[in-house]
Parts: C-alpha cells; structure tokens; sequence
C-alpha cells in the first residue's frame, strides 16, 4: 500500500493506528468443521446445558490423557541471543536440538469440583489401545471413584473423543460399570 501510495511505510503505520484506531493481529490457525460437525455440536451441547440446568452434571469427573515430551520448548519469536556476532555465540546456545522421537511420558488424570484422581502413568512403550485404556485407568481407577472422591454419591464420568474411549469394548465396560456417564453420541465432536 505504501508503494502504491507514493509514502513511507511507517506514515501508513501511524495513519493506520492513530488516525483509524486499527492494529494488526496475527491470523489463527483453526480446525476445518463441516456443517453437519457444527449442527451435532450445537445439538448435543443444548443436551448438555439441559442435563446442567438440572443438576445432573454436578459430580461430573472430566478425564484427559497428555503425552509430555522431555524436550526443551522454543518458540523462534521470542527465544533469542544477544551477542556482536552468530560467530561468537557458543554452539550450545546458538541450535536448539530436536530428534524424531523424543522420550516421552503419558499421563491420565480425571478433575472435578470437589477433587482430582490420582494421576496414571503410563508405562514406557504400551500402545494404548481400548484394552489397556480398561485395564491401566478404567478398572482401577474409575470405578471406585463413586467411593473415594464422592463418598458413595453417583457422579458422571466423561471422556473425549479418542478411539479407545469411543471403543465399543470401552462404552460396554461403562455401560455395565459405571451407571452414569457420557455416551460416545452424547458428546459434541
């Protein structure tokens, strides 16, 4: 605009800001979601502000797994090292290795309002499939849940989207263990 305007590209800045009152923001990167993703999301949310509203979902235990790498975090805007030259900067500070398949630990942990679960390691080199998703979390953990962390009231157990929790093997198990939980179909994609 600047080129085409005949001016330096700091006047256009100041116009921009001062005399318009505009900024300029960073685009975001977002998930694609089609039509039909947006309506089930829409439907299956009112769902659950109804059950809310009722007080359903109050002894509700939100479960999550995360992989934590054992990698240094870097973010290329803001890491930065002063120095007179690239030359003078010492190798250890001037690259930032990275390998393939950094050692990594997987965690599963539940939270609710009047608590969290222990925390689930997950053993080193177990491919988590349906199976081992009942035997490492499931069956040790989550069922005795209605005992330990809620006093031997009923509470709501919900997982995401992850195809050992979507696994029929793994809504069975619920279904017959635990008496209230969110079904594969009630929860927004």
């Amino acid at each position: 605009m600047a080129l085409e305007l005949n001016i330096s590209r700091r006047a256009i800045q100041k116009v921009v800001k001062r005399d318009l009152g505009m900024r300029s923001f960073k685009r975001k990167k977002v998930q694609f979601l089609s039509g039909s993703v947006k309506e089930k999301r829409v439907s299956r949310s009112k769902s659950l502000l109804a059950l809310h509203a009722i007080g359903v979902l109050e002894n509700t235990i939100f479960s999550d797994e995360k992989i934590f790498t054992i990698e240094e975090a870097t973010n290329s805007q803001n890491d930065r090292v002063i120095s007179t030259s690239v030359s003078a900067i010492p190798d250890k500070f001037r690259y930032i290795s990275r390998m393939k398949k950094p050692q990594s630990v997987m965690v599963w942990a539940g939270v609710s309002a009047v608590g969290r679960t222990p925390l689930i390691f997950i053993p080193p080199g177990v491919k988590i499939n349906a199976k081992t998703y009942q035997e490492l979390v499931l069956k040790p953990v989550v069922k005795g849940l209605s005992q330990t962390m809620f006093s031997g009231q009923q509470f709501v157990f919900q997982q995401d989207g992850a195809p050992t929790h979507t696994a029929n093997t793994t809504q069975d198990w619920l279904k017959h263990n635990i008496p209230n939980f969110i079904h594969k179909d009630e929860w927004p994609p």
